[in-house]
C-alpha cells in the first residue's frame, strides 16, 4: 500500500504515503484531495509522509501548481514527514499559500492531527 487516506473529521482529510513521491502517486493524491472537497468550500489536510528519498523538480512544480490553483479551498495543511527536503520546501511555500500550513516531525503527529483539526 503506498497511499492511505482517512477522514478525520468533516473538514478534515488525510493522507499518508509510504513510499517516494512520483508523479503517478503524486497524481493519486491530488485527485483524491478534489473527490474530498466536492460539496465543501474548504477542507484542511493532513498528509504523513514516509520513505521519500529525492523530490525531483517536476514533481515540486506539479505539485506547486495544483496547490496554488486550489489555495482559496484549504484551511490547514499540516505535512508529518522526517525529511528535510521536504520541511525545507514546505515552509518555504508556505510564505505564498493564503492557507496556514505547518510542518510536525513523525513523532508529532498526534499534535498536528489536533492542530489540524482545530476550527
Amino acid at each position: 500500500m503506498t497511499l492511505e487516506s482517512f477522514r478525520f473529521a468533516d473538514h478534515v482529510v488525510g493522507f499518508i504515503a509510504n513510499k517516494a513521491i512520483n508523479t503517478p502517486l503524486l497524481d493519486e493524491l491530488h485527485d483524491q484531495v478534489d473527490s474530498a472537497l466536492t460539496g465543501l468550500d474548504k477542507i484542511s489536510l493532513y498528509m504523513e509522509f514516509h520513505g521519500l528519498g529525492t523530490l525531483h523538480p517536476s514533481i515540486i512544480s506539479h505539485d506547486l501548481k495544483f496547490k496554488n490553483s486550489r489555495r482559496d479551498r484549504f484551511d490547514k495543511v499540516a505535512i508529518v514527514t522526517d525529511s528535510v527536503l521536504i520541511s525545507s520546501y514546505i515552509k518555504i511555500l508556505g510564505l505564498f499559500m493564503k492557507y496556514d500550513l505547518k510542518t510536525f516531525s513523525l513523532k508529532q503527529r498526534t499534535t498536528a492531527l489536533q492542530w489540524v483539526s482545530m476550527i
